[in-house]
This record gives C-alpha cells, structure tokens and sequence, in this order.
C-alpha cells in the first residue's frame, strides 16, 4: 500500500487570489476577502496539525495563504526553519531595545548640566589614583638626572 502524501504538501492553488492579505479585515489567522468573500486563512500562522485538520474538515472552497519553502515543505508556525526565523526575531528585538536603552540612558546623562565636567573630574580622579604625581617631602625641587638646576651660583 502506498504511503499518502502529507495534506499540506499535496495541496495546489490553482488560481492566486489577486486582492492583498494587508487589505483584508481579520487577524494573523484568518481575514475576510471582500473580492471572494470568503475567509482566508493564513496557513504559516497554523501548527502543522492545525493546517491540516482545517483542510481535512473543510468541504468545498477553501482559501488558504501559504509559503513553500525550497523543498516544497509548506512553512507552518512549528516548522524548523520558521522557528528560527522567528527566534533571531527576538533576539534581534531584546538586542534593539538594550541597545535603545543604553543610548537613551547615554544620552540622559550627557545632556545634565555639568555632567561632561564631573565625568572629566570623576576619570581624572582615576587616573591620579592609578598614577599619583610625585611628590617631594623636603620642600626642594626633584632633580631629574642630566637637567641642570638653576640656582644661585656657589660662592656669592
């Protein structure tokens, strides 16, 4: 006995719809067509078991929206490839938003009166703390090897 091919890679349009998804009244599932009026169903929105009770218990017309990917797998909310896509969606949203954030936050603390000086202050602090200037305790100037120090001349 031969093993039937699955629903959603069997079905065929014979003739695409000319009206727009974006046009329609309706949700990410389903929307009405006013040039058929009928409802359309947005087969990627559907889990792959969902897709194929809808066309497996529908009689008649039914108008469907689908992707086909390369292999000719029709794209259904469950598929590898979809999750994937939609996973890097996500990431690709929390990323945008931390980095929105940030810019924002940079941004709020640089427009402050003052605040480039305080930061310029706070950054020298640091470097003073990291590398102090040297300091002299017998109250004459540090001599530095082959510099002459001016002075009075010995003997006056």
């Amino acid at each position: 006995m031969p093993t039937p091919l699955p629903v959603l890679e069997s079905l065929t349009i014979a003739a695409p719809c000319p009206a727009s998804w974006d046009d329609m009244d309706g949700d990410d599932r389903v929307r009405f067509c006013s040039l058929c009026r009928q409802s359309v169903y947005d087969v990627s929105a559907f889990t792959r078991a969902e897709a194929t009770a809808l066309v497996e218990r529908t009689t008649g017309r039914l108008c469907l929206r689908l992707f086909r990917r390369s292999d000719g797998k029709v794209m259904t909310r469950d598929c590898p490839v979809g999750v994937w896509r939609a996973a890097r969606r996500r990431i690709a949203a929390v990323v945008g938003g931390w980095v929105f954030l940030v810019v924002v936050a940079f941004g709020w603390f640089t427009s402050r009166p003052g605040a480039v000086k305080a930061a310029r202050a706070q950054v020298q602090a640091v470097k003073q703390w990291i590398d102090p200037p040297p300091t002299c305790t017998t109250g004459e100037a540090p001599v530095q090897a082959g510099v002459p120090v001016l002075g009075k001349p010995k003997g006056d």
